[in-house]
């Protein structure tokens, strides 16, 4: 039997299945290529996830793993820019994830950039001349690639490239027992990293600007927020402030969000920024939990209100769609059953499986 290719894995963060967006992103990539390639990951470790404590599932996906920061590539006594400079001779083919400064940074005849999303909210904030650079560090970037992945058809239309691949955002599959599926209870969940701007201020306008009029519907509703630990102030104070309210139960790091997406009457999705799609939303269709979200919040998501969730735009109209499933369970069941075949047909990993084989054929 032929050997297989060997693969360079260059994350700017530690994949994991149960993680932030990027992450689960990078860990299906991994799974997906363990199949048909030998896989060398180096990562860069995160302050909002020290721990690393799913990186037991990276040992069955890659051959070796290596723990660096990018820095590494302009120190010339760095071992480490050495070994990197050796797998890079080594590999068939490197897969970067973002990361456009490594992109211009090495060299190899085979790169594979996965720019998931444009970071269009930065330039949006940008001077003309920042503006400028950036567009500048993208297109050089992508005349070196042989191929360039995004997450959805929005951002392959915000590209304006040409030869760009969706390769959709997935989540996993729970694969829940029919029992698993509890009685519901007027509980609202909001899943997400509150280290992240988008995330932070999407539940503190859920707090200032929706939930007092569901409040007024629904009297005893609780929200339950679940994610990463917050490690910066805005992150602490966010949180703060939503304890001091008595509306919200706070658990963060859990080894498993399926607990409570199988127990709230929804998930909630008060987005009004950032790119790419929601892993959030993902990830309650594949726990077959109904969701709520904005316009925004399901950007790039090729969903349709009242089919596989509801779209709330405007404080009223977000608080009587929570309102609503809340109190109906016909609904709930009607939603989440054509969002599960929705997740399945275009967000499991057999899509990424199948559309990475195909990339590499052609690579080839």
């Amino acid at each position: 039997m032929a050997p297989r290719r060997k693969l360079l894995f260059i994350s700017p963060c530690i994949p994991d299945p149960q993680g932030t967006g990027r992450e689960q992103r990078a860990y299906s990539f991994l799974s997906a290529y363990s199949k048909f390639m030998e896989i060398e990951l180096w990562f860069t470790p995160t302050h909002d996830n020290p721990e690393l404590i799913r990186i037991e599932k990276l040992t069955r996906l890659c051959a070796s793993i290596t723990s660096f920061y990018p820095l590494v590539i302009n120190d010339e006594k760095s071992a480490l820019k050495e070994r990197l400079i050796r797998s890079l001779l080594a590999a068939d083919a490197v897969h970067v994830l973002r990361q456009p400064q490594m992109v211009a940074a090495i060299s190899h005849k085979s790169i594979v950039w996965d720019v998931d999303e444009f970071p269009w909210s930065a330039s949006r904030q940008a001077s003309n001349e920042q503006e400028r650079q950036l567009s500048d560090l993208y297109s050089s970037c992508f005349r070196k690639c042989r191929k360039v992945f995004v997450s959805s058809e929005v951002e392959r239309q915000r590209a304006h490239f040409d030869d760009v691949e969706v390769i959709p955002n997935v989540a996993v599959d729970p694969e829940l027992d029919p029992a698993d599926l509890q009685e519901r209870v007027p509980t609202l969940l909001f899943v997400g990293n509150l280290n992240h701007p988008p995330n932070r201020e999407g539940l503190t306008a859920f707090n200032d600007s929706i939930l007092p009029d569901l409040v007024r519907d629904i009297p005893d509703v609780v929200v339950n927020v679940v994610g990463r630990s917050p490690v910066t102030d805005r992150g602490r104070a966010a949180v703060d402030e939503l304890r001091s309210t008595g509306r919200y139960e706070v658990d963060f790091d859990v080894p498993s969000c399926t607990p409570y997406y199988v127990q709230a009457a929804a998930s909630i999705v008060p987005i009004f920024s950032g790119g790419g799609t929601r892993i959030k939303i993902l990830e309650s269709f594949a726990h077959r939990c109904p969701v709520i979200s904005t316009k925004e919040g399901c950007d790039g998501l090729d969903v349709v209100h009242r089919k596989h969730l509801l779209v709330g735009e405007g404080a009223i109209p977000f608080a009587s769609a929570c309102a609503e499933l809340i109190r109906s369970p016909t609904l709930r069941k009607e939603l989440t059953e054509t969002a599960y075949r929705f997740f399945e047909c275009n967000h499991s990993q057999k899509v990424v499986d199948r559309l990475l084989v195909s990339a590499f054929a052609s690579l080839a």
